[in-house]
């Protein structure tokens, strides 16, 4: 039989090993409860992660929006042109330009009018007569298209000093227009700019 000694250390050893075994497991225990809580961690972050494809969207279509240059005259803190967006009002573009001076007269104008390219408006001062409309429901006289000047025909929505320019050209060219729709003829003139006009214009 083993002596004492011997049994003492046999004892030992194992105890030695099973401390060793023991500590492998706690920390295989360790590393996979670790593993799990991480990957469940990352599971419910994917979850509730906000999906970028409607921001995405959103930025393009604004993205779309057409730009319009419009020409702010008269009683406001910094007269000129401005580029805005399609479907801006005319209190967007008065904004704009700084915002209208205290003796302006904006009961005048039609401030909810949307915008349309190459529109003036004019903010008179109280007392003062705006010569322009504001924007195609800003007036209910129509311009006369064989006898208007240049500067009235600059009044019409869309058209500008360029566009009335040309619309004069071609009226000493031709004589006359015998139909409203002749005006497409002029260059820069096209389907869209002439509905925008039609309801604007007369003949004579």
């Amino acid at each position: 039989m083993p002596g004492f000694e011997e049994l003492k250390n046999l004892c030992i050893s194992n105890l030695q090993k099973l401390r060793e075994n023991t500590g492998r497991l706690e920390l295989w225990g360790i590393g996979a409860l670790a593993f799990f809580i991480l990957l469940g961690a990352a599971f419910l972050f994917l979850q509730n992660r906000p999906s970028s494809v409607p921001v995405i969207r959103e930025v393009e279509e604004k993205g779309a929006a057409e730009k319009l240059k419009v020409h702010v005259a008269g009683a406001v803190v910094r007269p000129g042109v401005y580029e805005l967006s399609e479907g801006e009002r005319v209190i967007d573009a008065i904004k704009q330009a700084g915002g209208s001076l205290p003796e302006a007269h904006l009961d005048t104008l039609n401030l909810a009018a949307k915008l349309v390219d190459s529109q003036k408006i004019f903010v008179p001062k109280t007392g003062e007569v705006a010569s322009t409309p504001v924007s195609p429901s800003g007036s209910d006289s129509k311009i006369p298209l064989n006898t208007a000047t240049a500067d009235q025909l600059d009044e019409l929505p869309g058209i500008g000093e360029v566009l009335a320019k040309r619309i004069m050209e071609w009226r000493e060219a031709h004589g006359r227009f015998n139909k409203l729709e002749e005006l497409m003829e002029v260059e820069g003139i096209g389907a869209k700019k002439y509905n925008q006009l039609r309801d604007k214009i007369v003949l004579d």
